[in-house]
């Protein structure tokens, strides 16, 4: 480390420079302290705009300069082009700024500093040759002093200043002084960028460690249900279809059918509920939740929420240009319900099993009827012939209605 009054500084780039700048100046004490509490500033301040702002405050004060501004790269740009993502001027007041409308873009003479490695000193800025004129509103501006913000090679911006007061020009003091600020800001602008990256990176652990526990969660609880609940509600179903066959009295034999097929329904629902955890696990947004989400929307129109069962896993077989056409079947079929079949009641089975996709829409309402509800029939037909498919239609539930059945081929479990 390397003394330099009551400070030290790590002798490593970039901070390293800022000592040898110090010695090498004879300005007066006071001079020395505003740049030295400039420094500090970078230590003890965490918000890194009101420390740029500082700096140039600082900047400003101690060159005797009438305007500064620091003015940062747009490092993500795609193009590579020098563009200003960020631009801290001091010196303007408001009513200045707001005649100017816009930020410098990075081009002319503050072009010229981005893409050297030399800072630039001039006594008259508009005759260098990079000038490219004012835009309305800009004040006049003639001794500048520009010096590129670096870190460890790569530039990050620029910190320049104009104007010297007295109408005199910037001298080599002056440009020492410029690169030392010029360092510490390049040092408080990289330590915050890898503060925000490691905030970045701890937030995506976390995340990532709640979603680990939360699939962890599900592949349990979808064990549990297929080992010991599906097991045991299985095992009633049996003890029950055992006691129709001992000939019990009709009403009693009627009420035991109509309890085994309740069973038979809670089992397709629980390994419905499987396949939903064991998706989820995968990531969101699968093919099945996106089922629900359609029947969900559709239930705001239809008054009524239609019945829904998913079977098989759905979001593993299923490829996405059969998940995208399978959708928009879907879709379909409920909105020729909506608009012309006047139902109450609407059931929605949706399986993947056995190397096929099967959607099943059946409603209660008016049946085949219109020539606009045939129409989007065609179109349901031809999403299936694309996929050498099938579409049959049949009388829907309680006798009437229509019944929808889209049949494509998937990939085998």
């Amino acid at each position: 480390m390397l003394p330099v009054g009551s400070l030290w500084f790590m002798s490593d780039e970039p901070w390293g420079a800022v000592p040898d700048v110090l010695r090498e100046l004879t300005a007066p004490e006071e001079r020395l302290h505003d740049l030295v509490e400039a420094v500090y500033s970078v230590v003890s301040d965490l918000d890194v705009d009101m420390v740029l702002r500082q700096l140039v405050t600082a900047a400003v004060r101690l060159v005797d300069a009438e305007y500064g501004a620091l003015g940062l790269l747009d490092l993500d740009d795609p193009s590579g082009e020098l563009r200003l993502a960020q631009f801290v001027p001091v010196g303007m007041d408001d009513s200045i700024i707001q005649r100017i409308g816009h930020w410098p873009r990075g081009g002319g003479v503050l072009g010229v500093v981005l893409s050297g490695d030399e800072p630039v000193r001039l006594d008259d800025l508009m005759q260098h040759p990079a000038f490219e004129g004012w835009p309305a509103g800009h004040p006049p501006m003639h001794s500048f002093l520009g010096v590129p913000v670096r870190y460890r090679g790569r530039v990050l911006g620029d910190l320049y200043l104009s104007n010297k007061r007295g109408g005199g020009t910037f001298t080599d003091e002056d440009e020492r002084i410029i690169e030392a600020l010029a360092v510490i800001a390049a040092t408080k602008i990289t330590n915050v960028r890898m503060y925000d990256q490691v905030q970045r990176d701890t937030v995506r652990r976390q995340q990532d460690s709640a979603k680990i526990a939360v699939m962890e969660d599900r592949d349990r609880i979808a064990r549990d249900l297929h080992d010991s609940v599906i097991q045991r509600i299985y095992a009633s179903g049996l003890a029950l279809q055992g006691a129709l066959r001992m000939q019990p009295a009709a009403d009693i034999a009627d009420r035991l059918e109509r309890v085994v097929a309740d069973l038979d329904d809670t089992i397709q629902d629980i390994r419905g509920t499987i396949f939903s955890l064991q998706s989820a696990t995968g990531g969101e947004g699968g093919l099945r939740s996106q089922i629900t989400e359609l029947v969900a929307s559709a239930a705001r129109h239809l008054g009524f929420t239609p019945g829904l069962r998913q079977n098989g896993p759905i979001d593993t077989l299923v490829p996405p240009e059969t998940a995208r056409q399978a959708l928009a079947v879907l879709r379909e079929s409920l909105s020729n319900v909506v608009r012309h079949a006047d139902a109450t009641r609407i059931d929605v089975s949706v399986t993947a099993a056995r190397g096929e996709l099967r959607i099943s829409v059946a409603d209660n309402g008016i049946g085949v009827g219109s020539a606009p509800r045939r129409g989007g029939l065609r179109n349901i037909a031809e999403r299936a012939t694309e996929l050498d498919g099938v579409v049959e239609i049949g009388l829907g539930l309680d006798g009437r209605g229509t019944t929808v059945v889209w049949r494509v081929p998937i990939p085998e479990a």
